[in-house]
């Protein structure tokens, strides 16, 4: 540390000096002269990122995905740069040779490792060899070697003073990003990384180095996986920047912030020194920058979430998943025209439906244009695949041994003592297999009788355990699913519980031949489950009573808060007069039509549309305004 500060005295006295960097390592904390603005990397003077050289990829790993899914992330925030609204990493635009991806809101994203752009190596201080890469800094500025780190690199907080160029740079954001709690403890180290992934204190940058002196180190979090949240707009930033240097005289230098957040930052009072830090030039341009303010930030934010839940590709990649997931091949429509039938009546059918089954293939057909964003997609896929599989088959057989032990334990009365009572007998028939297997073989019993009777013939307890059954099956298919948790408002029918439990317990008795698949599927044809609708359809929500209890439910959601921002609300079908202008297709409402209609432009009381598909469906609405519009 002392032969540190030397060299910061001597080097005051040296001019035209140029040198790579001279860094102090204490631990997990790094120094470096060139955060000093004494030393610097050749062609660092436009603000090299530590994570241009990186490239990303959607998650794959359903472990990372359950763990963003859970909310066990921590938050973080990441520099990004907006070229033509959407957003990139903040220097590269090619890591060796390749264009960047653009990086989309509310996608998890993972860094992919490329060793083979190492250009060289050297053996640090650890004795382990680390690579160097060459990136592209973008708009015709030449390229930069850097260490090769294949991961994001975030921060606890949103001060980032690396880019000594950012004066020039408005289309410089803070992005608010969600990390999954594991990446603090992994210890994960890419092959021929500089690191590991995990939390340290970072010293580097004016601001930053003199924070840490005061024992307020910047931290940093190195990480593979990260999902973009929000773009945070530069009046906020400069409120948690002002907290952030509270109480210390620390003036930031003016070219490492863009010039909205210097703006925001001045009338907060903060201290922006006119001394630059690093190099800069009066020469230095970015080209076209674009100067991004809140407004548009509040747009490509509203966009963003919105295409991550409605646009095709974001569609089709759920039903995709949820495909490997249920282990059944989905086959995805994108043109309803794609869809044809002899039988006319049935081909209107087929391109109206949200999905349907394919016996000729065995494939779940997903209509993409009927279906309004994921969490439609993931609920056709759930009906269509409960209408074919048991529950055995979708959970698999340990995750069903886990449920029939569930609801052995919810058992009550006469029904418990039937089970205990048939688990016995097998026991002592068999006593070679545990207790317990023939407890869980008494229980699937009992759904196969239950699946059997109708409902008027149940008893107090079984119809007791039915509504039970409906929920902790549900409960059962969500943890099976991990990070493609069905959406809150999904409802498994009577006759689709029937039928999963008649199949499970169907599945260990039978050959699979073809007097089973005829059994099958006349099980099938008695339920009503093969029949080509929508889901709305068969589950009733083309019935306007069940329509207007499921909106009025969702409306109270949006009233209390509850409802994620790309949540819709589903009004049924057209009903009355308005079947004869619309086609027989769901109508939603987005959650932006209400806020415009009761904050923005209106001001109408939310409560004032509750039974809306009741309203939608009255012939007074229709004949009342036919009757204005005469008047004009």
């Amino acid at each position: 540390m002392v032969a540190y500060r030397n060299l910061k005295d001597n080097l005051n006295k040296v001019g035209g000096t140029t040198l790579l960097d001279v860094v102090n390592v204490e631990g997990n904390n790094t120094r470096s002269a060139n955060d000093d603005g004494l030393l610097y990397e050749p062609g660092s003077e436009y603000g090299a990122s530590p994570d241009s050289e990186i490239r990303y990829r959607e998650v794959e790993d359903d472990a990372i995905l359950t763990e963003f899914a859970e909310g066990k992330t921590v938050k973080a925030y990441r520099t990004m740069q907006v070229i033509d609204g959407r957003l990139y990493s903040p220097m590269a635009t090619k890591v060796g040779g390749k264009t960047t991806p653009e990086i989309r809101l509310g996608v998890p994203e993972q860094s992919e490792e490329h060793p083979e752009i190492i250009k060289g190596t050297k053996i640090g201080r650890d004795g382990v060899e680390q690579g160097y890469v060459v990136i592209d800094k973008g708009l015709g500025k030449g390229t930069l070697t850097v260490a090769y780190n294949p991961y994001a690199h975030t921060s606890r907080t949103v001060l980032n003073d690396q880019f000594s160029a950012a004066y020039i740079r408005p289309n410089l954001v803070t992005v608010e990003v969600e990390v999954p709690e594991s990446e603090l403890t992994s210890g994960y180290r890419a092959h021929m990384a500089k690191d590991a992934v995990g939390e340290i204190s970072w010293h580097s940058g004016s601001v930053s180095g003199q924070l840490a002196e005061l024992g307020r180190p910047r931290r940093v979090i190195l990480t593979r996986y990260d999902r973009p949240v929000r773009i945070v707009p530069f009046r906020e930033v400069a409120q948690m920047i002002a907290a952030q240097l509270d109480g210390t005289d620390i003036a930031i230098p003016y070219n490492v912030v863009q010039p909205q957040l210097r703006t925001e930052l001045e009338r907060l009072g903060v201290a922006i020194s006119e001394e630059a830090t690093g190099t800069v030039t009066d020469e230095a341009d970015f080209g076209k920058a674009e100067y991004v303010t809140d407004q548009e930030i509040e747009r490509i934010n509203a966009r963003q979430q919105e295409m991550a839940q409605t646009s095709p590709e974001a569609k089709s990649s759920h039903a995709e998943r949820m495909s490997k997931k249920f282990n059944t091949p989905i086959r995805i429509v994108t043109d309803t025209k794609e869809l044809t039938n002899d039988n006319s009546e049935r081909q209107a059918r087929m391109r109206r439906s949200k999905g349907f089954y394919d016996p000729a293939t065995g494939e779940v057909v997903i209509v993409l244009p009927n279906n309004a964003n994921v969490e439609d997609v993931a609920e056709t896929v759930f009906h269509e695949v409960v209408a074919h599989k048991g529950l055995r088959e979708m959970i698999g057989e340990e995750n069903y041994d886990a449920f029939c032990d569930e609801i052995y334990n919810h058992l009550k009365d006469d029904l418990k003592q039937q089970v205990e009572e048939d688990a016995t007998r097998r026991f002592v028939n068999e006593p070679g297999k545990e207790y317990e297997h023939h407890r869980r073989v008494a229980v699937d019993e009992m759904f196969g009788r239950m699946s059997e009777k109708g409902f008027e013939d149940f008893t107090k307890a079984e119809r007791g355990i039915w509504v039970k059954l409906k929920a902790k099956v549900l409960e059962a298919i969500n943890k099976f699913l991990g990070s493609l948790k069905l959406p809150k408002w999904v409802k498994l029918g009577d006759n689709e519980l029937r039928y999963m439990l008649w199949r499970s317990h169907e599945k260990l008795r039978t050959k699979g031949d073809y007097v089973d698949m005829a059994r099958d599927a006349a099980k099938r044809e008695e339920l009503g489950l093969d029949r080509i609708e929508s889901v709305w359809e068969r589950e009733g929500y083309a019935n306007i009573e069940v329509a207007n209890k499921r909106f009025n439910e969702e409306l109270t959601r949006y009233q209390n808060g509850e409802m994620k921002p790309h949540e819709i609300l589903h009004l049924g079908y057209p009903r009355g007069a308005m079947r004869n202008f619309l086609p027989n297709l769901p109508i939603v409402m987005r959650q932006r039509v209400i806020r415009k209609g009761s904050e923005k432009k209106h001001d109408v009381d939310v409560s004032a549309i509750m039974n809306m598909p009741n309203h939608l469906a009255s012939r007074y609405l229709f004949s009342n305004a036919a009757r204005i519009l005469s008047e004009y």
